[in-house]
């Protein structure tokens, strides 16, 4: 009997009764060294509070697998996997622990239905949970001391806490940072079940590092120390300029998942949010950047956290397809939640394609970008997909998944979304209303060959912008452009000063709906109109850009010093850096100037659809009746109501079915 063929048949000896919320467990046998690993499958009912414990690991590669045997039989199982239970195993007595590899028929869906949903009773009720990182090595021994050395030392942090580390350990800090760029790209923390395997355990969870074994209490205070030294030496301008290992250092610590993961298990620490769950869309953020090996899981895998509703909803079915359950948990949060950030992240999910020929819409001998939609798993413009790590190359939605309805921009006025009946698979169908047509669109970005770094193409996004407010005259469109372009570079101040003044929007002068618009009209943080003194701050990045002066000047009555004037100036372009980045400026007929998603082109409906607290990006598809959704975008006078207050006043609102695939 091959491994394959006993590994079916040790399952068939303990079958499990789903009604009596049977479980196997895996009795580890007393062993000692290298010696073999062998165990017996006990089944217990969950009903029966069996004394057990937990793992958390990462399962490891395929193609590296050894065998243990388990009830006589063969099993074969990784190598990650089977060194942490040399090291779990006592010398003298058993260990009885569950082990989701082992202890479930990963290759019967049918189980998988019913054993995964007991997933977050069988981590709530174990004794104590180990979590396996993996064997040592000289830098996760380095990352072990420190984690020792911070615990036996009182609670008060002080800066010369990062020396006395430095000191005890006799290390350089480019050792430390090579240490824990080790740890942070420890496979453990990039999966997605670990996200419930943390945060539903009762007791501290024990990290096990070969063999060391770290308690969480002490993780957990080396972590906030971490952070804190983080922090202090961040803004510590001296040692910031001097030590360039800090500055990685930095870096890796403000990106590491630890942080994600402690948040969520404090918050999972309160009894109501335990038994009540968390919203399906927190936690769906809270994945985003974790792995799975099968792209179901990285929805089943924290559907266990989540309310009664979305459970109740989405039901664990490994017969279904990928795109059949990113379907059903897009249009859950759609519809059941009720809100649409989901798709301000989707149609940006899109691979870019180096090109390096150049084309009328690119400024001479820079690169363009060709873009091509990831269609791996999904086939729909509106459906998620949730297996892709977010890569550096999306821009920052102007709406993230997490964020509440009307917190900041509120475009539908909060609006329900309302779905269309008689849709087919694949389809969304939702109400809404048309805004406009784009007219004239523009990349707002350029990648530098060989860098980094990006330019922004003034040159072509301020003309496009001016026309929403010009007036047509008789003058070819592109001596139009030649004529504004030299009136940018000199003293005069072309069309700033000209109303914007769209139908049933808000009039304004047309360089504040510019200043605005660049920066999304957010400054400091998110649900905070930007200040009036960023008007200060645009001209004097135009001044800089265009190469003009005279322009920019601080007013004697400032509430202001030049050094907190220069750090509002390099925050304000960092924010306009951010919008701007991977995306296109665009105006329409109706006098609308906005920021959309890089690959929009003419002919593009800006729409605003039920439930949206921002407008959307539709394109036509060929068969005419059906929209492909190209993104989100920020539209000028509309993103807080304004349009919808108007149209409400004069009783015209028009509602429309948009129909998405």
């Amino acid at each position: 009997m091959d491994a394959q063929e006993s590994h079916i048949s040790l399952y068939s000896l303990i079958p499990l009764e789903p009604k009596k919320r049977e479980i196997r467990l895996l009795r580890l046998l007393p062993g000692g060294g290298d010696g073999p690993v062998k165990a017996d499958l006990i089944r217990e009912s969950l009903d029966n509070s069996p004394d057990f414990s937990v793992l958390s690991y990462s399962w490891g590669p395929e193609s590296d697998k050894v065998p243990i045997t388990v009830q006589g039989m063969t099993v074969m199982i990784t190598r990650n996997l089977h060194q942490c239970l040399l090291n779990l195993r006592s010398d003298t007595t058993p260990l009885v622990i569950w082990i989701d590899a082992i202890c479930i028929n990963q290759s019967s869906n049918e189980e998988k239905n019913t054993q995964v949903p007991l997933m977050r009773d069988i981590y709530k009720a174990a004794r104590e949970e180990f979590v396996w990182l993996g064997e040592t090595t000289t830098g996760l021994n380095l990352i072990v001391s420190c984690v020792r050395f911070i615990a036996s030392q009182d609670q008060d942090f002080h800066l010369d806490k990062l020396e006395r580390i430095v000191d005890h350990l006799v290390v350089s800090p480019e050792e430390i940072a090579s240490a824990f760029t080790e740890f942070s790209e420890l496979a453990w923390f990039h999966r997605t079940w670990i996200i419930q395997e943390f945060a539903l355990p009762r007791q501290d969870p024990i990290f096990l590092c070969g063999e060391h074994r770290i308690p969480w209490p002490h993780l957990r205070r080396w972590w906030h120390d971490l952070k804190e030294c983080n922090r202090k030496v961040t803004n510590h301008a001296e040692l910031n300029r001097e030590s360039p290992d800090w500055q990685k250092l930095h870096e890796l610590i403000s990106s590491h998942p630890l942080e994600g993961l402690s948040t969520l298990r404090d918050i999972c620490s309160h009894e109501e949010v335990l038994t009540k769950g968390l919203p399906l869309s927190v936690l769906i953020e809270s994945s985003k950047k974790s792995l799975a090996t099968d792209p179901r899981d990285k929805v089943y895998g924290v559907l266990g956290l989540a309310n009664d509703d979305a459970k109740s909803r989405l039901t664990i079915d490994y017969n279904k397809s990928v795109q059949d359950i990113y379907e059903e948990v897009t249009r859950y949060l759609i519809f059941a939640e009720g809100k649409l950030n989901i798709l301000s992240g989707q149609a940006l999910d899109i691979i870019p394609q180096w090109d390096q020929s150049t084309g009328n819409s690119a400024p001479p001998g820079l690169p363009v970008f060709k873009w091509q939609r990831n269609t791996k798993n999904v086939a729909s413009s509106w459906i998620r997909d949730y297996s892709h790590v977010q890569p550096s190359y999306r821009p920052t939605p102007f709406l993230p998944d997490w964020l509440p309805r009307a917190v900041g921009y509120n475009a539908s006025l909060k609006s329900a979304p309302v779905e269309t009946s008689n849709r087919q698979p694949g389809e969304l169908g939702i109400c809404g209303m048309e805004v406009d047509v784009v007219e004239e669109c523009h990349r707002a970005w350029y990648m530098l060959p060989g860098s980094v770094a990006y330019l922004k193409d003034w040159d072509a996004i301020l003309p496009i912008f001016f026309k929403a407010s010009r007036s047509k005259t008789s003058n070819s469109e592109r001596e139009t452009e030649v004529q504004l372009n030299r009136e940018l570079r000199t003293s005069k101040d072309p069309e700033w000063d000209l109303p914007y003044n769209p139908k049933h929007g808000a009039s304004k002068k047309m360089k504040e709906a510019i200043w605005r618009t660049v920066i999304g009209d957010e400054m400091f943080q998110i649900a905070q109109r930007a200040p009036e003194y960023c008007s200060r701050l645009f001209d004097g990045y135009i001044d800089a850009v265009l190469g003009r002066t005279g322009h920019y000047k601080v007013p004697d009555d400032a509430d202001t010093t030049l050094d907190k004037e220069m750090a509002l100036f390099s925050r304000f372009q960092r924010r306009m850096d951010t919008v701007l980045y991977r995306r296109s400026a665009f105006s329409t007929p109706g006098g609308w100037i906005g920021i959309g998603p890089d690959n929009m082109k003419a002919g593009d409906v800006i729409v605003l659809l039920s439930g949206g607290d921002v407008p959307h990006v539709l394109r036509l598809c060929g068969c005419g009746d059906h929209y492909e959704l190209i993104g989100e975008c920020y539209v000028e006078g509309i993103m807080y109501g304004e349009m919808m207050t108007a149209l409400k006043k004069e009783s015209s609102v028009k509602g429309k079915i948009f129909r998405i695939r």
